[in-house]
């Protein structure tokens, strides 16, 4: 046996005996002195539960924590087919050994927050013990039971695929695809795609909902190596920061839930609403074919100090609204608006108007002359434009002719 050991030392294996394990550091912080909470079971402490309670109206910056009053703005922005009852909505994130969604990769902490009467419950669950993942798991799928949407950031791509992978690997049943599943990730790219660089959460809590975590917060990539040192050394100290930043992560996420409801129900101020959010919103909604809501946008982000390239688009969008509505005279308005700010797209529209819907090819033909001192649209060629004016020249000579 002794032969065996030295081999095995000699392939660079560390084999310790019982007596060479340095005892646990006296100066180690348990769980429950760094983080206020329960065990799941006191006599394994395998599973460590955390939860807090937001009083209805808690200030989280510019956002009053209680449940909206209508989901219908966010509904229509989704084309929903079935209708959200915030007190049914559980907002998870999760914290993850790795930031890869490998089956190696381990889930050690659920995040969740709801609406509980016209509070904010959050609750989170720690995995003490890899051994009790199982427990962790089973008990997650209880406190779902009354919910059925999700609401993620980034969930749809890395936190339920990762769930639902430890589900399968420890042989617990879940119904993951009966819940309706809403990430706000996407939504924050269609309305701030215009305004902000970065969607990321926290670049979004900061510049949209005006908060900014304390102190204790730490980034999401150091998370994973402050769980392996704890498992390594059971001091819970370093793990206050990684609680925090998961409890910020889905009080953040009801926040977010709650403004961008009143963003696109237009509750906010006008005046607050940044002229470029509402340019990003009304374009979406011409692109869904919700034109009344398309042009309530657009308006708004009119009547703010918009870029001057994205005034110029929000007028020929307004222009192409009306277009599709058939109401060619506003059209013609907002597209002259365009015109005026040298784009070549609103001059071939304007083109396109006269010629076939006013009968006038010869405004027709000064609005093509007039694109071609502009930048040829990728989306039209010189030829056509070419092609377009030599026939408004035969139909003006026709017109004179008779």
């Amino acid at each position: 046996m002794d032969d065996l050991f030295e081999k095995l030392k000699a392939l660079g294996l560390k084999i310790e005996k019982a007596a060479d394990i340095e005892p646990l550091s006296e100066t180690a912080t348990p769980m429950e002195a760094a983080v206020p909470g329960r065990w799941l079971d006191e006599l394994n402490r395998g599973v460590y539960v955390v939860e807090k309670t937001y009083p209805a109206g808690s200030g989280y910056g510019k956002v009053d924590l209680r449940p909206p009053l209508s989901t219908d703005p966010l509904e229509q922005f989704l084309d929903l087919k079935t209708h959200l009852k915030p007190k049914k909505i559980v907002f998870l994130d999760t914290e993850t050994s790795s930031l890869s969604t490998g089956a190696g990769s381990m889930v050690f902490m659920i995040g969740m927050s709801f609406f509980e009467k016209e509070n904010l419950k959050t609750i989170q669950l720690f995995l003490d013990k890899p051994e009790f993942e199982t427990d962790m798991l089973c008990y997650f799928d209880d406190l779902l039971q009354g919910f059925d949407t999700f609401i993620s950031y980034n969930g749809k791509a890395f936190d339920i695929p990762m769930l639902r992978s430890r589900f399968i690997l420890n042989r617990i049943p879940s119904n993951f695809n009966e819940f309706n599943h809403i990430d706000l990730l996407h939504i924050a790219r269609r309305i701030w795609k215009v305004r902000l660089d970065s969607r990321r959460l926290s670049d979004i809590e900061r510049e949209i909902i005006e908060f900014t975590r304390g102190g204790e917060e730490i980034p999401g990539w150091l998370v994973p190596q402050i769980y392996f040192d704890y498992l390594d050394s059971h001091d819970a100290q370093p793990l206050k920061g990684v609680f925090y930043h998961n409890e910020m992560d889905v009080v953040s996420l009801a926040a977010l839930f709650i403004f961008v409801n009143r963003l696109l129900a237009n509750q906010e101020n006008p005046k607050s609403i940044d002229g470029r959010d509402a340019f990003a919103i009304g374009s979406y909604y011409g692109k869904m074919g919700k034109m009344d809501l398309s042009r309530n946008f657009l308006k708004t982000g009119m009547e703010h100090d918009l870029p001057e390239e994205l005034k110029k688009a929000a007028a020929r969008n307004f222009g192409d609204t009306y277009k599709k509505q058939g109401k060619w005279d506003e059209a013609i308005e907002y597209w002259e608006a365009a015109a005026g700010m040298e784009d070549f797209q609103a001059c071939i529209e304007l083109a396109m108007a006269y010629e076939h819907h006013k009968q006038d090819p010869q405004t027709a033909l000064k609005w093509v002359e007039r694109a071609f001192n502009l930048p040829v649209s990728q989306k039209y060629r010189q030829e056509e434009l070419i092609k377009r004016k030599l026939r408004l020249i035969r139909k003006c000579e026709a017109r004179r002719e008779g």
